[in-house]
């Protein structure tokens, strides 16, 4: 009798241990898929003011706090500590002063960096909820395929969303793909990061579902005419994963710090540096970064106003300064209309002062290649390193032309969340499989 018992308490705990492995994959699955759907996709055909709704904000808090209690319940505290960060800690509380303290958006603020945060608590936990690689690729496959698989369908099903059309504010992008999001250069980014994803699948078990997902992504990029992601993406790659095929991984960080400085020092850097204008103006005369360089021209002065705390959360470009300036008649932007200032490390400064700007430097950058060189050598930590890795950087060089830092649920932003955490977690454990 004893046997017996014996044989069903363990038939009991294989069916719990299951059930929980199940568990944590299927959350996984919905918070990779949140995180790149959204709960409001195909929005492109409707209004700014209603992209904001309550489905989002209810959505996202409910899987991050599904998210956090599986951490609780299920979760090593070693890996949950792993995820506590006195940087991202103060920064988050940084983000959260700035929306309630310093902002000039009122409720708008305050509202909009609460809810980045909940977003951002999501993302970070995404990895360590995960049971074990093999769950998280199959999890990664299914969230890849089916926001691919969407973005293909509404091509054909709904054209007028998922496609640029002559309704929309900028005539000049007719044509150009966007899928579920809500803009090109939104869809452009995502599909690079779901490329690398795409290829992190194919090293890791699944060879031609992998390189087949990759194409899709590689072609859905190119028809979003975003020419910076399809131009970083294979930069990207390269930087990552050629140096660690050749036995010279330790190079990665180093060439990518290289990669990143040299991006901004030649696209923003030129308004503040004679000599690096001079040298953008050697390559290509008449390169203003699509008229970005004025953006930045306007901004400039503004910079420093408010060196400990910035304008807060979302306020530079929604203030008075930019609202009510004159546009001059030869730029190719009204700074009255512009919602951020098309790199992110400018709006970090603007927004969050000197601090919020360092902060982020760190995070997305500097503890990222650290994080790198320090992580356990093994096959399944050197694949998952490098995807996040490449994430990450890519994440870094698009903020020379784009702002996403802290931008509600931005999935470029939230995908950079993911991999930041997920190369933290892997820098500290070797991943079982």
């Amino acid at each position: 009798m004893s046997s017996i018992g014996t044989l069903e308490t363990d038939l009991s705990e294989h069916r719990s241990r299951q059930f929980v492995t199940l568990w944590r994959t299927l959350l996984v699955t919905a918070a990779l898929i949140t995180i790149w759907l959204s709960f409001v996709p195909f929005n492109g055909d409707q209004p700014v003011q209603s992209r904001g709704t309550l489905i989002n904000q209810v959505g996202y808090t409910t899987i991050a706090a599904l998210l956090l209690a599986t951490l609780m319940m299920f979760v090593s505290s070693a890996a949950v500590t792993r995820l506590l960060s006195a940087s991202w800690l103060l920064l988050m509380g940084w983000i959260l002063i700035s929306g309630m303290v310093v902002s000039p958006l009122g409720d708008d603020g305050v509202r909009g960096a609460i809810f980045s945060l909940v977003v951002t608590v999501l993302a970070a936990c995404i990895v360590a909820a995960a049971p074990d690689e093999r769950s998280f690729v199959k999890a990664l496959t299914v969230a890849v395929a089916l926001i691919l698989g969407l973005c293909y369908a509404g091509l054909v099903l709904l054209p007028e969303a998922a496609i640029h059309t002559t309704n929309d504010i900028e005539p000049q992008h007719v044509g150009l793909w966007r899928g579920v999001y809500f803009h090109k250069n939104m869809a452009g980014p995502v599909m690079a990061m779901l490329l690398f994803a795409s290829l992190y699948i194919a090293r890791r078990g699944s060879t031609g579902v992998g390189l087949l997902l990759a194409f899709a992504a590689l072609f859905f990029l190119y028809q979003t005419g975003s020419k910076t992601s399809f131009a970083l993406a294979p930069v990207v790659i390269a930087i990552v994963f050629i140096p660690a095929s050749l036995g010279l991984r330790f190079l990665v960080p180093f060439l990518a710090l290289v990669a990143i400085a040299g991006a901004h020092a030649l696209t923003i850097g030129t308004v503040y540096f004679d000599q690096l204008d001079g040298i953008v103006k050697l390559l290509s005369p008449d390169t203003t970064f699509t008229g970005r360089t004025q953006i930045w021209t306007f901004a400039q002065p503004y910079t420093m106003e408010h060196p400990l705390t910035g304008f807060g959360y979302g306020g530079f470009w929604r203030t008075e300064t930019a609202t009510g300036a004159e546009q001059p008649f030869d730029t190719f932007w009204d700074p009255r209309g512009i919602i951020h200032g098309h790199n992110g490390y400018l709006d970090a400064i603007l927004n969050f002062g000197v601090p919020g700007f360092a902060l982020m430097i760190w995070v997305t950058i500097c503890a990222p290649a650290l994080h790198f060189w320090v992580a356990p050598r093994t096959h399944a930590n050197d694949a998952a390193t490098e995807f996040f890795y490449m994430v990450i950087v890519f994440a870094a060089l698009n903020a020379s032309l784009e702002s996403f830092f802290f931008n509600r649920a931005d999935p470029v932003w939230i995908t950079a969340v993911f991999a930041l955490f997920g190369l933290r977690l892997a820098s500290r454990f070797p991943i079982t499989r």
